[in-house]
């Protein structure tokens, strides 16, 4: 029997909160709807996910959620109702659209959507780009068909028979990086100097934001300095000093601009660090503390650490001293993985998560005929 073609099939997406649940998000959008599918997004209204969406040209809905916690919060009962309500807002907008699957990359917001299209025995497939699952993810994992993973290490991590090691989708302009434009951007810088490209996330990162600026001129010493210090978080004082490029956010010249570092310091986002991985940048991680965050971050530093392709620096432990040296030793050091353990070569991401998809829609429509 010959199978239903998808061109009029519809996938909604959701995830949110950060961009590194919104990110990965944004090639298989672009995949889809070469693909001639509908595709819609749920998330949170006035967020990162939302204005991604409009970009795209897909139809946004909003819904109301809370966070999950795992400690004692007064919050957690309010929040409780506010997840009840999401799932209720979900379940209305499903049946609207009638949905072939869902596709969700985690964070709060992603828990009543998933739960919603349980409840309608809609296909879920879900992505972690995380070393460790999150509360919100572990939820989707028990709940989803296919759970896919960014790295390997997770699947040996959280043993189930519906987890797959896909790797992260990461935005196809990594492949066009142009050294030479990302050069023309980037004001005049002394010469001979290695550049130092750092990141503080998608909303910035203050303590490392207030790090840079109260020892810019002892790094500078050593380095041309590329700082994305999220937007709104500009020090317009700083804006003449030689050397010290100063950006809010960089769209689409962010490869062309990386392809100039030679040393790159992040947070320890998942997403940052897989495309740090594909470009082989040796890279400085000062992940989150476990007071800001579940240790996600933390996480993912070691695990990088292990493939040989960064060092990390905790927050407690951040003056000039200790930063200056890192950098100093990942300068001279050749940071390089071996090609047998080389993860971000031997995946197509983007083509195995469709796939993925495909697959699940397709041998459901069988279970259902039958």
């Amino acid at each position: 029997m010959k199978k239903k073609c998808f061109n009029c099939s519809k996938i909604i997406f959701t995830g949110g909160g950060t961009g590194g649940h919104v990110i990965p998000n944004i090639p298989l959008i672009k995949k889809f709807k070469e693909m001639n599918w509908e595709v819609f997004y749920i998330g949170s209204k006035n967020s990162f996910e939302e204005k991604i969406a409009f970009s795209l040209g897909i139809i946004f809905f909003s819904i109301r959620t809370g966070k999950l916690r795992r400690y004692f919060s007064l919050k957690n009962v309010t929040d409780f109702f506010l997840v009840i309500k999401g799932i209720f807002q979900a379940l209305i907008i499903m049946r609207k659209i009638n949905p072939s699957v869902i596709f969700s990359k985690g964070g709060f917001v992603s828990v009543p959507v998933v739960i919603a299209a349980w409840l309608l025995r809609i296909p879920i497939i879900a992505h972690e780009s995380d070393v460790t699952l999150g509360l919100s993810s572990r939820i989707t994992l028990f709940l989803s068909d296919k759970f896919c993973c960014g790295f390997p290490v997770t699947k040996d991590i959280y043993y189930r028979k519906n987890i797959i090691f896909t790797g992260t989708p990461i935005r196809q302009e990594i492949k066009k990086a142009d050294k030479v434009l990302g050069l023309k951007i980037i004001k005049d810088t002394p010469e001979k100097k290695p550049f130092l490209f750092i990141i503080g996330g998608s909303t910035g990162a203050e303590k490392i934001n207030t790090f840079v600026r109260k020892n810019l001129f002892k790094i500078l010493e050593k380095y041309q300095i590329i700082h994305i210090c999220g937007k709104g978080n500009e020090d317009r004082s700083l804006l003449d000093i030689h050397g010290y490029n100063q950006f809010s956010y960089i769209d689409e010249n962010f490869f062309n601009i990386l392809a100039i570092a030679d040393i790159v310091v992040s947070r320890g986002g998942a997403t940052s660090l897989y495309e740090l991985g594909v470009l082989n940048k040796p890279t400085l991680v000062i992940p989150l503390s476990v007071i800001a965050s579940r240790g996600d971050q933390i996480d993912n530093a070691k695990y990088f650490k292990q493939l040989g392709l960064a060092e990390i620096l905790y927050e407690e432990d951040l003056n000039i001293d200790n930063f200056l040296s890192n950098l100093e030793k990942m300068h001279y050091k050749k940071y390089e993985i071996k090609e047998e353990e080389n993860i971000f070569k031997h995946t197509d991401s983007i083509n195995d998560i469709v796939k993925t998809i495909l697959d699940v829609c397709n041998n459901k429509k069988t279970a259902r005929k039958n």
